[in-house]
């Protein structure tokens, strides 16, 4: 994984090979929360 910017919560896992934090508009597109200083947020229980 590759992983910037970024703050995950609980139960999440994070399948080999994914990046976060890098393509903002892929995280957005994930659902992901992404705040105006580009801090990308993984909610609980996320599943990929």
């Amino acid at each position: 994984c590759r992983i910037s910017n970024a703050i995950i919560d609980n139960n999440v896992s994070i399948p080999p090979h994914t990046e976060i934090g890098y393509d903002l508009e892929l995280d957005r597109a994930r659902g992901f929360t992404v705040t105006p200083e580009g801090v990308v947020v993984v909610p609980k229980s996320y599943r990929f």
